[in-house]
């Protein structure tokens, strides 16, 4: 188990690392030499706070683990984001001896995220310029975004809306001129 895809390290009490797993060299790029025997610093980004680890190892005091998402650093130098979960293990007389973390890189995933907010953001600037209204629903089919038209046509600012269904709306009706109006728009944009 303890060649796994995620990256493990087993440290001593003071966060000494006594043991790496191959998957932690291939992510981290130190060799299992180069690792043992050192602190576990030896990865920190310099991205986070002194608040965010006093936190962290607040959490693993009170509770025995801790797991989230920390920047870390390759021994190239890159800075990278992993999920990392950290447990402590025990002695026969309740004392830590020895704390297990096992990290997976998330860079492809943030990657992912970024690409999506950025395609989001492309989307609602043209759906803003269009002269018809775009809407999008989650999947319990709430209002999540509104284009600006819509506002125009119905005089319903976004923010309340957001978050509602169409059953939340099927008692109210818009102004016929408005509808109208907003047909012919369309009409006169068609070839």
């Amino acid at each position: 188990a303890f060649e796994s895809q995620q990256g493990m390290i087993i440290t001593n009490a003071d966060n000494r690392i006594l043991r790496v797993n191959q998957a932690f060299s291939e992510i981290s790029g130190y060799s299992a030499e180069e690792a043992i025997g050192q602190d576990t610093r030896l990865l920190a980004s310099g991205r986070h706070s002194a608040e965010f680890y006093l936190n962290m190892w607040r959490s693993i005091q009170q509770t025995g683990a801790w797991q989230g998402e920390i920047w870390n650093r390759r021994k190239s130098g890159e800075v990278y984001p992993e999920w990392l979960a950290i447990s402590t293990v025990l002695d026969a007389q309740g004392k830590v001896s020895n704390y297990v973390a096992a990290f997976t890189d998330i860079t492809e995933r943030k990657a992912a995220e970024e690409a999506l907010k950025e395609s989001e953001a492309k989307f609602k600037s043209f759906a803003e310029m269009a002269s018809d209204w775009f809407w999008g629903m989650d999947e319990e089919l709430r209002f999540s975004f509104f284009s600006g038209r819509h506002y125009e046509l119905t005089g319903r600012k976004p923010e309340n809306i957001i978050g509602k269904t169409r059953r939340d709306f099927a008692n109210e009706s818009v102004d016929s001129e408005k509808w109208q109006k907003h047909f012919a728009d369309l009409d006169a944009r068609r070839p």
